[in-house]
């Protein structure tokens, strides 16, 4: 147990160490790098939570979409473990509601990422409904179609219609 506790304890320190090295990192080059990226968050009624690829697709689609009129935002995730739940809060909580967009599967329980933001939130009152939506495992294409759709379906919806929501089927 104290191995396990020891543990913990290095990675809630290096949290503060990733905050030294951002510093040393724009002394040097001029600018951060940050653990999340908020893109038009500021007045956006639903959030697209992303990470890694899929993230410039997703801009796209935002971009389309603000176009539109929507008031829609994305924030990147760039740093998963240490998991940046109080920036994270900081970015989310006046949020109306947040879409997750996961590449990945906890088998029996949900998107990872849409975990994560989900426990990140559950202790802020009256946080949004986060929506978690599981696309392109195995390699499939994600497309501004079916980021689209995500909006849409989070948009026409007050809450999740379950806990994970895969998109991209293919019948069988």
């Amino acid at each position: 147990m104290e191995m396990r506790y020891n543990i913990a304890e290095a990675m809630e320190e290096a949290q503060s160490c990733f905050q030294k090295i951002e510093d040393e990192y724009e002394g040097i080059f001029g600018r951060r790098y940050g653990s999340v990226e908020p893109v038009y968050c500021d007045d956006a009624e639903i959030v697209l939570v992303t990470s890694g690829t899929i993230t410039s697709t997703s801009r796209q689609v935002i971009n389309d979409l603000r176009a539109r009129g929507e008031k829609v935002g994305l924030l990147k995730i760039k740093l998963f473990r240490p998991f940046p739940v109080d920036i994270i809060r900081q970015a989310l909580k006046s949020i109306p509601k947040v879409a997750v967009i996961d590449r990945n599967i906890s088998f029996g329980a949900s998107g990872i990422f849409a975990q994560e933001v989900r426990a990140a939130l559950c202790n802020l009152a009256g946080h949004p409904p986060v929506f978690g939506y599981i696309v392109g495992l195995g390699g499939r294409d994600v497309t501004t179609d079916v980021l689209e759709d995500i909006y849409w379906r989070t948009k026409n919806n007050e809450v999740p219609e379950k806990e994970s929501i895969w998109l991209g089927l293919q019948e069988v």
